[in-house]
This record gives C-alpha cells, sequence and structure tokens, in this order.
C-alpha cells in the first residue's frame, strides 16, 4: 500500500476529473473511433455516460499504477465512479451520449 504521507496532487475527486480533462488520455478518447466525431460540431463529447466512465476507472487505474495515486484515493474514486454509474443506470442514461 503506498503512503498517505506523500502529498498527492489530486486530493479530491472534482480535482481528478478536472486532471482527468487536460489528461492527453481523455484528448486521445476523444479523437477515437469510440467517439461520434459529428457530434464535436454541435459542441457535445460524441460519447456515452458508459464510455466516460470506463474512461474515468481507466485512468484512475493509471495514476494508481504508475503515478503513485494513493490507494486510499484510489479507492475513493473508484467508490464515486461506481456511484455515478448505478446513478445513470438506474436512471436509464447510461448509454445515452453526451
Amino acid at each position: 500500500m503506498k503512503s498517505l504521507e506523500k502529498s498527492y496532487r489530486i486530493t479530491n475527486f472534482d480535482e481528478f476529473l478536472n486532471d482527468y480533462h487536460e489528461s492527453d488520455h481523455f484528448r486521445e478518447l476523444l479523437r477515437s473511433d469510440e467517439c461520434n466525431q459529428d457530434a464535436h460540431t454541435d459542441g457535445n463529447f460524441g460519447l456515452t455516460h458508459q464510455q466516460f466512465i470506463d474512461s474515468w476507472r481507466e485512468y484512475a487505474s493509471d495514476l494508481n499504477q504508475w503515478d503513485g495515486l494513493p490507494d486510499a484515493l484510489y479507492d475513493e474514486f473508484i467508490k464515486e465512479i461506481d456511484s455515478t454509474e448505478a446513478w445513470h443506470v438506474k436512471n436509464g442514461s447510461i448509454n445515452d451520449e453526451i
């Protein structure tokens, strides 16, 4: 388990999302074949909620494994991601494109 004594640049989920949106990981997803490029002309992302959620999980895992994100923060972020996914599933919007 990584030490929590070391300060990490991301301290909460909002900062995680901001970091994600500034990342190469996010930019590559927007350029990928998974993304509906036509949606960009309307100011949308062209991805479903599920695609975003899956990408958040992958990004959190990468930060934890390769960038030193503490395990406790990783667990907190995954819990928030799981909650967001459950909300979209419950409300029938998990496959809606945004």
